[in-house]
This record gives C-alpha cells, sequence and structure tokens, in this order.
C-alpha cells in the first residue's frame, strides 16, 4: 500500500468505534488492510487504556 493511501485510510479509521473496526477485520480478505485496522484497533485501545490509567494517578 502507498503512503498517502495508508494516510487517508488512518484518518478514516478514526473515526470508526471498535466495533466498526472489527467488522472492516472480518469483512476484508486483503491482508494488508487486515493488518493496518488491527493495528489501529490495538493502537486505538492502547492510548484509551493509558489515559484511563493517567486519570486514576491524579484522583
Amino acid at each position: 500500500m502507498e503512503r498517502d493511501t495508508i494516510l487517508k485510510l488512518i484518518e478514516e479509521l478514526k473515526k470508526l468505534t471498535y466495533s466498526e473496526l472489527l467488522d472492516l477485520v472480518n469483512q476484508t480478505d486483503n491482508n494488508d488492510e487486515k493488518d493496518l485496522y488491527i493495528y489501529y484497533y490495538n493502537k486505538k485501545l492502547s492510548i484509551e487504556i493509558r489515559e484511563l490509567i493517567e486519570e486514576e494517578k491524579y484522583k
């Protein structure tokens, strides 16, 4: 995949919920796309977990 294509795709992925991302993973047969969706899902989840941990520290 070209860099520009990936960047555009990431912008679209940012708008999706977790279940929508998982639906994309299950619907695509393209392994590059599937890997990108899974990577983004995990990245999004790890960022949210980190933010929650930070919030708890300062309570």
